[in-house]
């Protein structure tokens, strides 16, 4: 067998001379024994076979909103895939570090709006050790030809092949917050019962380990179980480096020639990291320095020993086969462990009581500067020589209940920016005059969709005199749960972006009224409707009372699924609609543009 890669593909020159063409990361190659049944091909293992071709391809239907889109959660087979690996690996935090086999499923998609690669997963061996795996699998288990009585260095060295694991899984930044995470898992342990083998196994369980996983529960929504966090190395990593910089074996050899598991790979970068540390005053200096550190790091602490210093991480396991994951849910049962408890904050207060506006009427009075042609024009048009007033809004009744939504529509020019600005209770603009009221309940909190500070990385704005894992909660579940992005200014996100990033400020806030005018004006559909929908979704699970403003809507209207829209037509005349009132003239303004059908 010879195997000749090609992009997104590799060719397998069988030993009959037979050409197989395979996705580039299928798991096959020199040494791998293929037979063909019922027009497919396998690998016969120890524990089963593996599917060689076709490749795994599924359809998936994805629903954004109220609209559903077709995509392919697949082997990566073709170029423009593999581009959109390339784009969607770069940014993610930890790069590419992976060892022994890897396959990737990419979630391909079928809508012109959409980019070609919505996200991927890699599926890769598994590491040699994991201390809450050990302690899962510390019992009798049996599955077909696999059996252990417990798992012991033996079981380590001769079965760590039947867990592979999710090295990594990145999302397009777009479209976060959407549970496409969940997808990829759920398709990542698919293609692992059906494609994936190591050292002549067929996997049993699927693992991951990921710090996302305190504020995204992803990997439970698809299934895991949580099975607890690593060890990390704070206790111990000055211990380690002692004995890793006076490896001199391991410093010679080179990472090409370290065998499969992945354990020496990490530790050959951990003491690369630490020699070049003790270059300039020796091996103790370094030692010491680390055996002082503690669980809290400093900052000076972590941007010194970055590359050596590994943090706990919450560990999920899955069984890829009904015995295996009856086992592991006996196994979590027996140990007691706990679910997982990714961070929540405290819950707001909402609304004691409805927002009341009593014939409210809003109106600018600007005097005329004296000058001959402002005299010219008044002359000849008979105005007042002293001032001009300018109608806003006339006698506006409205009362906003707690928890609802309130959709502010007109043109430009209807004064949606005006009342807005007045609720939200924006410094007042000279000139402007009130008549009538506007009354919120004693426990009101206002709070406004508004740019943030653009000379700051977000963590720093969202973590202002709060704790960074509020602060870190609040991102994730807006959307931007990407570790580079906690770090850029808001001046760099794209619009969506910013968007999720004021949301973010909102729920790192107590506000429980939310307003924001010109309402996602500035996003495209796609984009708007993932915006709204996340919005939506935080508004309803903490009775956030939302008022929002807009001249177009029609890109999140089944999405912002308002109580009552306010249509402003002109400063003396506006509608109040409920949601069926409103429903019912979008109908028809749907039938009059359609037109009379035809006989």
């Amino acid at each position: 067998m010879r195997v000749r890669p090609e992009l997104s593909l590799k060719r397998i020159v069988l030993n009959s001379e037979e050409v197989l063409v395979v996705p580039r990361y299928a798991v096959v190659g020199v040494g791998d024994v293929i037979y063909r049944s019922n027009g497919r091909r396998f690998l016969k293992l120890q524990n089963g076979t593996s599917q060689v071709s076709p490749p795994y391809r599924r359809r998936v239907a994805l629903r954004l909103g109220t609209r559903t889109f077709e995509a392919t959660a697949k082997e990566l087979d073709r170029d423009d895939e593999l581009e959109g690996y390339r784009q969607l690996s770069a940014m993610h935090y930890r790069g590419d570090r992976g060892f022994g086999r890897k396959a990737v499923l990419v979630l391909r998609s079928r809508h012109h709006d959409l980019p070609v690669v919505l996200g991927f997963v890699e599926v890769t061996t598994g590491f040699l050790m994991n201390r809450p795996r050990t302690r899962v699998l510390a019992a009798g288990f049996r599955d077909g030809s696999v059996r252990w009585a417990g798992w012991g260095s033996e079981e380590m060295r001769t079965r760590t092949s039947l867990v592979c694991r999710i090295s990594r899984l990145v999302i397009s930044p777009e479209l976060r917050g959407h549970g496409l995470g969940s997808i990829l898992v759920r398709h990542a342990a698919l293609y692992a019962r059906s494609h994936f083998h190591a050292g002549g196994l067929r996997p049993l369980f699927l693992e991951l380990t990921a710090d996302m996983t305190k504020f995204v529960p992803f990997a439970e929504r698809a299934g895991m179980h949580y099975i607890g966090e690593t060890e990390g190395n704070l206790h111990r990593v000055a211990r380690d480096m002692r004995y890793l910089l006076a490896s001199q074996t391991l410093m010679r050899t080179p990472v090409s020639a370290m065998r499969a598991r992945g354990i020496l790979q990490a530790q050959r970068r951990y003491a690369t990291s630490a020699a070049l540390l003790a270059e300039p005053d020796g091996v103790e200096p370094v030692t010491r320095g680390l055996a002082g550190i503690s669980g809290e790091l400093g900052t000076q602490d972590y941007e010194k020993y970055f590359g050596i210093l590994r943090l706990p991480r919450p560990t999920y396991l899955l069984g890829l086969t009904k015995s295996a994951d009856r086992f592991i849910r006996a196994r979590v049962l027996e140990l007691g462990l706990p679910a997982s408890q990714p961070f929540r904050p405290e819950p707001v207060q909402a609304l004691s009581d409805a927002i009341v506006i009593d014939n409210l009427t809003l109106f600018y009075q600007s005097s005329v500067e004296r000058t001959p042609r402002s005299t010219e024009v008044q002359e000849a048009f008979g105005i007042r020589p002293h001032s001009i007033q300018s109608l806003v809004l006339q006698r506006l009744h409205l009362r906003i209940a707690p928890g609802s939504v309130t959709l502010v529509h007109g043109a430009s020019g209807s004064g949606k920016t005006t009342l807005l600005g007045l609720l939200a209770g924006n410094e007042r603009v000279p000139g402007l005059y009130q008549e009538g009221s506007v009354t919120y309940p004693a426990n009101a909190r206002i709070g406004q969709f508004q740019d943030l500070d653009p000379t700051r990385p977000l963590i720093e704005v969202l973590a202002d005199g709060r704790p960074t894992s509020e602060a870190l909660y609040a991102l994730n579940v807006a959307g931007l749960s990407d570790a580079k992005l906690y770090l850029r200014r808001y001046s760099e996100l794209s619009n969506g972006q910013k968007y999720r990033a004021m949301l973010a400020a909102l729920i790192d806030s107590d506000s429980n009224v939310w307003i924001a005018d010109e309402f996602l004006s500035t996003l495209d559909s796609i984009t708007a409707i993932t915006v709204a929908e996340n919005i939506i979704k935080h508004v309803s699970a903490r009775g956030v009372t939302l008022v929002v403003g807009a001249p177009h809507f029609d890109a999140f209207i089944d999405v912002l699924r308002p109580d009552q829209v306010v249509r402003l037509v002109s400063p003396w005349e506006y509608k109040v609609l409920t949601a069926e009132e409103f429903g019912r003239d979008r109908a028809k303004a749907r039938s009059w543009h359609q037109g009379p059908g035809r006989d």
